[in-house]
């Protein structure tokens, strides 16, 4: 333990003061943590004001008598207002003994009392009025408040080293062992709210030095050989300041001086800036416009090499950095470096060190640095370069001018360069344009283009020049501005542009690959531009380019075929324009070209021909779907030229008939045309009949039939199957009876005669059931063909020819029985409308007859097999067909009836029975069958249409459905409802249906009406 009554250890009561034997009634106020001054006063500083919240720490000290009840006033200054007023309570006296009582002066309070920046004591006392009503006052203490703190204001609040203060200046900025040999001083700079009194502690590397203020100024530190050599070693030295006034006011530690340290080494010495001043400033307004020169002197000989180098600082920062290298040729003792000036003005507002090495055969030494700030008044960018000026105007007439921005030592990849180039138009009103680029190589000058279109329109105006740089993530840098005018107009004089080779009117089919238009102007300068262009040209008309002059000062733009095409027949106006740095400075008079009509049918035209068919010959059945019409490519083609194409020939019944491929639609093909043959309208056409081919296309893209051109007309003589032409069987005949077979019929005969048509030339086979049946049959040159089938087999047969060329088509079967002997059969029963009744089908009213085959001469009796009732008879004769009327039927009943047919010289032979139906209401059933054109169709024919138009009767307001197929078995493909009318009329059509044996039937209330079959081609 520490003995406090030892002599060694002394301990001494700071608070409360001791208050002596001579006791005050009432002793002054006392503030905690004063700083005693030399003249007595109790000094005060910012932190014991502003350490608290509530202001300066100050105590009532225990006086005489104190009682609860007593009011204390306190003063600072001046009785006007008291600084503090309360009275002593319980809370002042521990029992019965008085406590010193705390209070605050607000700092709001201290400075009312106390001026910035003066240093004046100002007296503190209190006032008590005790509760006897008797009053007293303490004798003042002397209060000294100084504020603000010595030294600059900390610019960054959030660093740990005050900002504001300026660095430390050493008188040597490398410390090499020459300068530890001599010593050196460092000087803090007059600072802010400088006092005498106040005291300056510097830190100088491990060691830390301090001065009293007793004089206003610069405080200079020696740092003497003896204290240099003391220094801990280290690869820089960090030196710092910071400055306690009076009442202990800190400024904190300034940012550091490094100052390079290399004891045991002798460096050379620094380089001399040449033009700078006795404080190392560089004044570049002194230099007018030329280098400053960086001295190296020493002993140099032939061959040394000396790299200077500079590096620096702008004023926003930025820093930059380049070595000079020189060898000399010669001893010397001092060498100069020029330094060139724009580099000076891009670094004013900020520094530049200077240091070089000497290199010799022998090593390498280094030198100390020099450092200078650079001051002047130009901005940190030189003053653009404008080209081309005649007598510092700017020609009205340049097509290119071209600003260089000035050298920019901090100048990194990736700027962007704006050269801002101010103009007045003819009104006075200001014109402004930016152009801006990107630096990729900051090593090259930096060149904006301004082209002619911001000169021309400007004559004799002021023009004003200002560049900017901006460094990524740095603030831009600014040139001053640059002062122009504008030069005068100058007259401009252009001739008509005139064709070569070619003479007005024009043949358009002369000249395949156009008309060249030659402008010359013999006084085009360079970068001129020429465009021709059309006087009232059509909608949509491109332009013509802008092209240079060439060597000759001509330009030569050709009238391409399409466009001399499209104007056909017509005259053009053409002039030119001369434009000047994208500017139009000059219009030629107008010149007129007159352009021939291309006549009809001209022979330099393609002609049209259909692929593969080498004469004027066309046989159509050779001919695929695939096969294309062409035309090859025709002189002034273009795509979009709108064509037409149509077909113009014979039909079977000789009428004229035409087939339109294309009407005026435009051609996107290239080269030529081509479209494929309307091959089933070709069928169509009379054999033998004349084809003509016509094409036509539209030059001017406008489609117009009156104004389109016509090709050349392509004449074919046809070879065609018509209708009745192609590969069928038209006929079987029983032999040796001679008598037509129709499809479906029994026949007792075993011998057949089968006629036909086919393709002239080829071969066709008989197929039964799909077995070849005899040897293949040849087609004659009329298309026709004949054979003979004998001994057929008793039964069902389905006979077909098949083509032995082509695609192998195949005819619908044609279908017969052959019986054992010759059998009666009912073959039709036919209603009051005389359409046929199917078997179990129904009829309208009444039936009217009943037909069907029986052997010649045989007496038919009809009867009701229901009944027995005998309803008609009659005899064959000529033919083995018989009919019988039913005339009187009217009377029949209503109901069913099975109709039977007898010999009646043989009551034994009979027919299969017919069953009908005798109704009330009308029988549903078609009437009429027409293609889209209303024409009708009869039962059994065959029709090249797929749309067709059924019409029938059926009770009225009744539905029906109207069915079709493909199979002769009645399988429905496809079905439509139709509503009878309140007439019984109804109508229905069906569209698209494929080619082949096709059926429609009536289907409604159980029952089917007869069938109405064709073959669709």
């Amino acid at each position: 333990m520490t003995n406090l009554l030892s002599n060694t250890d002394i301990q001494a009561l700071v608070f409360p003061p001791d208050r002596g034997i001579g006791v005050l009634a009432v002793p002054p106020p006392y503030p905690v943590g004063h700083k005693l001054q030399n003249d007595g006063a109790s000094g005060v500083n910012i932190n014991m004001v502003y350490g608290d919240r509530d202001g300066l720490l100050v105590y009532i000290l225990a006086y005489l008598g104190m009682a609860v009840g007593d009011y204390i006033k306190v003063y600072l200054d001046s009785r006007n207002a008291p600084v503090a007023e309360f009275f002593v309570t319980d809370a002042h006296f521990d029992g019965p003994e008085p406590k010193n009582i705390p209070f605050y002066i607000s700092a709001k309070d201290m400075e009312a009392r106390f001026s910035p920046l003066l240093s004046a004591n100002k007296n503190l006392w209190f006032w008590v009025r005790r509760i006897s009503e008797n009053t007293e006052e303490s004798p003042p203490v002397s209060l000294f408040y100084k504020y603000p703190a010595p030294g600059e204001v900390d610019t960054d609040g959030g660093k740990p080293f005050n900002q504001g203060l300026k660095l430390p200046v050493a008188s040597e900025s490398f410390v090499d062992q020459t300068v530890i040999n001599d010593g050196m001083f460092v000087t803090v700079v007059e600072y802010f709210n400088q006092s005498i009194g106040d005291r300056v502690v510097l830190v100088f590397g491990s060691r830390k030095l301090e001065v009293i203020v007793s004089a206003l100024g610069d405080v200079i530190f020696e740092l003497t050989p003896e204290l240099l050599a003391t220094l801990t070693s280290t690869n820089s030295l960090v030196v710092r300041w910071e400055v306690f006034d009076a009442v202990e006011n800190s400024s904190g530690w300034s940012d550091a001086l490094i100052l390079p340290f290399k004891p045991g080494i002798v460096l050379l010495a620094a380089p001399i800036f040449e033009q700078a001043d006795p404080d190392n400033v560089l004044h570049h307004d002194l230099l007018l416009g030329g280098p400053t020169n960086v001295l190296v002197i020493g002993v140099f000989a032939l061959n040394d090499r000396i790299e200077l180098t500079l590096t620096g600082f702008t004023k926003g920062g930025e820093p930059v950095s380049h070595t000079y290298s020189q060898t000399l040729n010669a001893a010397s003792r001092t060498v100069n470096f020029p330094i060139e000036n724009e580099k000076l003005r891009n670094l004013i507002g900020g520094s530049l060190r200077a240091s070089y090495q000497l290199i010799k055969a022998s090593g390498t030494q280094l030198s100390k640095p020099a450092d200078i700030t650079i001051s002047g008044t130009s901005l940190s960018l030189g003053l653009p370069i404008v080209e081309p000026l005649v007598d510092n105007k700017l020609p009205v007439d340049t097509v290119m001018a071209s600003v260089r921005v000035a050298d920019y030592w901090p100048l990194k990849a990736g700027a962007t360069v704006e050269a801002r180039w101010q103009t007045s138009d003819p009104d006075g009103i200001a014109a402004l344009f930016i152009f801006r680029l990107i630096v990729t190589d900051p090593t090259q000058p930096v060149i904006c283009k301004v082209p002619a279109k911001y000169i021309a329109p400007y004559t004799s105006s002021p023009l004003t020049v200002q560049c900017v740089i901006t460094n990524v993530g740095e603030s831009p840098v600014y040139s001053q501005l640059l002062q122009l005018m504008i030069g005068g107009e100058t007259q401009i004089v252009l001739k008509p542009a005139f064709p070569v080779a070619a003479a007005s009117p024009i043949d358009v089919l002369a000249y395949p690959n156009g008309v060249t238009m030659r402008i010359e102007y013999l006084d085009a300068l360079d970068g001129d531009r020429a465009r021709l262009v059309e006087v009232n040209p059509p909608t949509g008309t491109p332009q013509f380019p802008l092209v240079a002059f060439n060597i000759n000062k001509r330009v030569n733009t050709v009238l391409s075929p399409a466009f001399l095409a499209a104007r056909q027949g017509k005259d053009i106006g053409l002039r030119w324009n001369l434009n000047r740095g994208g500017v139009l400075v000059g219009k030629s008079p107008v010149m007129t070209l007159s352009v021939l009509k291309i006549v009809e049918g001209d022979i330099r035209l393609p002609i049209p021909t259909i692929a593969g068919v080498s004469d004027n010959g066309l046989d159509v059945n050779k001919l695929q779907a695939s096969d294309l019409l062409q035309v090859s490519q025709w002189p002034l083609q273009a795509v979009g030229q709108p064509v037409s194409l149509s077909y113009a020939g014979i039909d079977d019944n000789d009428n004229p008939v035409v087939y339109e491929d294309r009407k005026g639609e435009p051609n996107t093909q290239m080269p030529g045309f081509t479209s494929p043959v309307p091959l089933s309208w070709l069928k169509t056409l009379k054999n033998n009949s004349v084809l003509k081919v016509f094409f036509k296309v539209n030059f001017d893209g406008v489609p117009d039939s009156a104004s389109a051109t016509g090709f050349p007309v392509r004449s074919y003589t046809v070879s065609v199957l018509a209708e009745d032409m192609t590969l069928k069987i038209t006929s079987v005949k029983g032999s040796p009876s001679n008598t037509e077979i129709t499809d479906g019929a029994s026949t007792a005969e075993k011998s057949f005669v089968f006629r036909g048509k086919a393709a002239p030339g080829q071969q066709i086979e008989l197929r039964d059931k799909g077995v070849v049946v005899g040897n293949p049959i040849p087609v004659d040159t009329a298309h026709d063909w004949t054979h003979t089938l004998t001994n057929q087999a008793t039964g069902d047969h389905s006979y077909t020819a098949k083509a032995l060329y082509g695609s192998g088509a195949e005819t619908v079967a044609r279908t017969l029985r052959i019986t054992a002997g010759f059998a009666l059969a009912i073959t039709s029963v036919k209603d009051s409308f005389n359409q046929h009744i199917r078997q179990h089908g129904g009829a309208v009213t009444a039936v009217k007859s009943v037909s069907g085959k029986a052997p010649v001469g045989t007496e038919i009796v009809l009867s009701d097999a229901s009944d027995g009732s005998f309803l008609g008879s009659t005899k064959t004769t000529l033919q083995e067909t018989w009919n019988i009327p039913t005339s009187s039927s009217l009377d029949l009943r209503q109901g069913p009836y099975r109709f039977v047919v007898y010999d009646k010289n043989d009551p034994g032979a009979t027919s299969a029975e017919y069953l009908v139906s005798v109704e009330t209401r009308i029988a549903h059933r078609i009437t009429r069958l027409e293609d889209q054109d209303g024409n009708l169709i009869t039962n059994g024919s065959t029709t090249y249409n797929s749309t067709f138009i059924l019409r029938g009767i059926a009770t009225p307001k009744q539905t029906i459905s109207v069915n079709y197929g493909y199979n002769p078995s009645g399988e429905t493909i496809g079905s439509m409802d139709a509503q009878a009318d309140a007439q019984g009329n109804w109508n229905c059509t069906f569209f698209s249906l494929s080619p082949g044996y096709c059926w429609f039937g009536v289907y409604a209330l159980s029952s089917w009406s007869e069938f109405w079959e064709i073959s669709i081609i």
